[in-house]
């Protein structure tokens, strides 16, 4: 009999033990928590090394929803000091042209002859231009980030798509002195595509080539071993590319692009638009001449 209360007894202050430790264990935990509250902006976490099992999970979940929850912090942070410097760059980007337009406006209510008066009238109308091409392409990229794109597919013709895409171009290309050519073999292909954005996508880099181009621009399309159709822009330039695939990304922008008051934007959205529709966009440079291929996903 006594030996069974002993053993109870000790059973008893066994378990008080294991309560207090536990509770002492909160404790600890509790204050390194208040700590990392306090200094949120370290990489500190929860240092446990305790007999109780499940306490040690308990600290280790705890630790992940630390990490989740500054990686997400720290994602935000950068989406917000992207999202600043963009906002930088659309002030700067619009002004250019504003100003521009403004101080032609002025010229033209002075007395002027008819050749200055045209030769400023279409500057204006330059400008505005330009300044219409930022404002879609800041819109286009208002609905990608916010994933608002609504996709309508249709089985198109390439030639005539092409045609629609690249005859607003060419006056200014002739202006350049550029040529620009497409190579039939392989173009005569039906495409289950979005019409809207696909022809975006073919104006987009159409700007790139008359921006960069020296003297012509060729456009040809291929057969791939899989079955996918390509579509290849291929133009000689001046302006060397030690790495093609950053022109895709959005923070990429070359001086020359941002000195001649272009967003920088354009080849970004391409790639985000054909991506959306299951393709692919790449680029390559070797020997003064560039090429971006579009690879179209299946029908």
């Amino acid at each position: 009999m006594r030996l069974a209360l002993g053993i109870a007894i000790l059973f008893i202050l066994f378990l008080l033990s294991q309560n207090l430790l536990r509770r002492r264990n909160i404790r600890r935990l509790n204050q390194q928590l208040r700590e990392i509250l306090e200094n949120f902006g370290t990489n500190e976490l929860l240092r446990t090394s305790l007999p109780d099992a499940a306490m040690n999970r308990f600290s280790e979940q705890v630790n992940l929803l630390i990490q989740r929850y500054k990686q997400e912090q720290q994602r935000m942070q950068k989406n917000n000091d992207a999202l600043r410097q963009e906002v930088t760059n659309l002030s700067h980007d619009l002004r250019t042209p504003l100003t521009s337009i403004k101080g032609f406006t002025e010229l033209l209510q002075r007395d002027l002859s008819s050749a200055e008066r045209q030769e400023y009238t279409e500057l204006v109308l330059q400008k505005v231009i330009s300044l219409n091409e930022m404002i879609e392409q800041f819109y286009d990229l208002a609905k990608i980030e916010s994933a608002d794109i609504q996709l309508h597919y249709q089985e198109i013709s390439l030639p005539q798509l092409l045609a629609e895409a690249v005859m607003p171009f060419q006056q200014d290309f002739e202006k350049r002195g550029l040529t620009i050519t497409l190579e039939e073999t392989n173009l005569n292909q039906k495409l289950l595509v979005d019409p809207l954005y696909t022809k975006r996508i073919i104006t987009n880099i159409l700007q790139n080539c008359l921006r960069y181009s020296r003297s012509f621009v060729k456009i040809s399309g291929t057969l791939t071993e899989s079955g996918q159709f390509s579509l290849t822009f291929q133009n000689d330039t001046d302006f060397p590319v030690p790495d093609s695939q950053k022109i895709f990304q959005r923070s990429y922008s070359a001086d020359t692009s941002r000195s001649q008051g272009q967003t920088g934007l354009g080849l970004y959205i391409a790639r985000q638009l054909m991506e959306l529709q299951g393709g692919k966009i790449a680029a390559d440079y070797q020997q003064e001449m560039f090429r971006i291929i579009l690879t179209f996903a299946k029908n």
